[in-house]
């Protein structure tokens, strides 16, 4: 399956180079190998081949069009290969955002009681520029995800989930096919796409999913940027995510995001204080603070900068309390609330190092739930 995939995605991606037109920068073709880390994860090597367009010097993004392959393994035997074609001018106020993706990780979630999970997705958005700053961008994509672990694992993470029993009866599988759309209102006042000083970052969506007996569900993120200093920057989120009632188990797993999504809850994009995936619900509330200060600065060249941050969220899972008859009737335990009960927050530091204007890794520790983790990843959190 991993050969397979990973020859699909080359041979797509070759397909999908276009031929250089007259008057427009050449296509140019870079490859390096880089590492991720993450708790679940261990060390992955990775290797990434990209061709692309360079944009003008003073546009918001580096790049005016590109495609990305990138694939690699890790030392607790995860793999990953993944295809992005990215165009942000396809057309006077048209974007154009394509991924495919394969992948395994044998310790997802809890990485002391982990499931295995397995994904294949495509996904593609279109968005198009209403007025000035404000976007509407649409995604549909198709999905298929297995996961498999201890039965008691996959009951007390996934309640309303039937699975596939083993012969011994300890272990359990859920294999789920997703269709899924998702349509949002974005709003980017940001001073540029990478990199960012300065502006907001606003959207608000709705999506739906064929999985299992199928969901629909509501999200919205807010993501801040101010600089009081030269060279520093103080930046912050917000995010909330209601699903429907539904057994569907990676829709639980994700927060929706502009041209991207974010693992949940816990991870290099959501929660750095726990493993990737940890906590699971239908309903999330996901905040963060983060303080940037460059300590070398070479402009164009790079940088090597430091950070600070707090990371802070929840869950609302559909595991059922025990009935207090004093309390009255129970509410849904998944449906979201807004409440700043219960939270779990985790704070921490790191470096990140940039490649001349955009190329970013960071490197980070965060304390959650009484233990230290480690992410190395590629572009900010947020």
């Amino acid at each position: 399956m991993r050969n397979f995939c990973c020859r699909a995605l080359i041979t797509v991606a070759i397909a999908a180079v276009p031929s250089p037109v007259e008057g427009q920068e050449p296509w140019r073709l870079s490859y390096f190998p880089y590492l991720n880390s993450s708790p679940n994860d261990g060390v992955m090597g990775m290797a990434r081949a990209i061709w692309f367009q360079q944009a003008d010097y003073g546009e918001r993004t580096t790049l005016r069009r590109s495609l990305a392959i990138d694939a690699g393994i890790s030392t607790h035997e995860s793999w990953l290969a993944r295809a992005t074609y990215a165009d942000p001018t396809i057309a006077d106020g048209w974007r154009l955002h394509v991924v495919a993706e394969a992948g395994r990780q044998p310790r997802f979630g809890n990485e002391h009681d982990p499931i295995e999970r397995e994904r294949q997705l495509s996904q593609v958005e279109v968005t198009r520029r209403i007025v000035g700053p404000l976007h509407f961008a649409v995604r549909g994509g198709v999905r298929r995800d297995e996961f498999d672990g201890d039965v008691g694992t996959l009951i007390g993470r996934y309640p309303r989930t039937s699975f596939d029993l083993n012969s011994s009866f300890t272990r359990g599988n859920i294999t789920q096919t997703d269709a899924t759309v998702r349509t949002a209102l974005v709003l980017d006042l940001r001073d540029r796409e990478f990199d960012v000083n300065r502006g907001v970052l606003a959207e608000v969506g709705v999506m739906a999913g064929s999985a299992g007996e199928g969901y629909e569900g509501v999200y919205g993120h807010l993501r801040g940027y101010v600089s009081p200093r030269p060279g520093t920057r103080v930046t912050a989120r917000g995010a909330f995510r209601a699903l429907s009632g539904t057994d569907a188990v990676a829709a639980l797993h994700e927060l929706p995001q502009w041209e991207s999504a974010v693992t949940t809850l816990g991870g290099h994009g959501s929660h750095r204080g726990f493993g990737e995936g940890q906590l699971v619900g239908r309903g999330l509330l996901l905040g963060g603070l983060e303080v940037r200060h460059d300590i070398i600065n070479l402009g164009d060249f790079g940088a090597i900068t430091a950070l600070a941050f707090a990371d802070g969220g929840r869950v609302f899972s559909d595991i059922l309390p025990p009935l207090d008859i004093t309390t009255g009737p129970r509410r849904s335990p998944g449906r979201l609330r807004l409440t700043t009960d219960d939270w779990e927050i985790g704070g921490g530091g790191g470096i990140a190092i940039r490649v001349l204007r955009s190329a970013t890794v960071t490197i980070t520790a965060a304390r959650g739930n009484g233990e230290t983790r480690w992410y190395t990843g590629t572009g900010w959190s947020w």
